[in-house]
């Protein structure tokens, strides 16, 4: 993806490139401002292959990250907010203008019988983004994460859509607050070995939009 403000020309069987890093287009390829290409190596040749050349607009998806988190987290902290071990992703926007949609799923449990509030949110560098607004001592948060029987498992999905305005990397993660006992992610409360209990992943996407 050409990001720059000039033309960038990729040249055919360049011979100041090695001979496995070349490519092989039948004819020079220039990229105009905001053009993008897609490009395949050809392992029996040992060439780059064009796949596609086209002009990005708004809208379209320039890049998509994802983490996907398999194994379990609980907490007991209450009060403060916590970072979900392994729920984050970073991405480097192609230019300050576009945004990234993030979204987030995950399973959460709690060993609380009638249920307890616990709020989530999600951080840019951690710094809180898409919370509500001020409302006096209310927390504010992106999500809740509320059960009200112990071994209830529930699952959520949420999503932000971000202005970096930067074009440097951005780690987006997740935080949990919770009130009173113990949160669980990618499980139930009752983790017995046995068919009747089940795990589940938890997952972050990063998807740039070009604007």
């Amino acid at each position: 993806h050409n990001i720059g403000a000039f033309n960038l020309v990729l040249k055919d069987e360049s011979a100041s490139s090695a001979a496995a890093n070349r490519f092989a287009l039948n004819a020079d390829v220039t990229l105009s401002v905001d053009q993008a290409a897609i490009f395949q190596y050809d392992s029996t040749s040992s060439r780059w292959r064009a796949a596609a050349v086209g002009v990005v607009t708004a809208g379209q998806v320039i890049q998509v990250l994802s983490t996907i988190k398999t194994d379990t987290f609980s907490t007991s902290t209450t009060g403060s907010w916590v970072a979900v071990t392994g729920v984050s992703q970073a991405i480097t926007p192609a230019s300050t203008a576009n945004k990234v949609l993030v979204r987030v799923m995950l399973t959460h449990s709690t060993d609380q019988v009638a249920g307890v509030n616990c709020y989530g949110r999600l951080t840019r560098g951690g710094t809180a983004i898409g919370v509500g607004a001020v409302a006096g001592s209310r927390t504010l948060a992106g999500f809740h994460l509320q059960v009200i029987n112990a071994d209830e498992a529930v699952t959520i999905m949420y999503e932000f859509y971000d202005s970096p305005a930067s074009v440097a990397a951005q780690t987006y993660a997740v935080e949990i607050y919770l009130e009173s006992g113990s949160k669980y992610i990618g499980r139930s409360f009752t983790d017995t070995d046995t068919a009747n209990w089940g795990r589940y992943p938890a997952v972050i996407t990063c998807m740039e939009v070009k604007v």
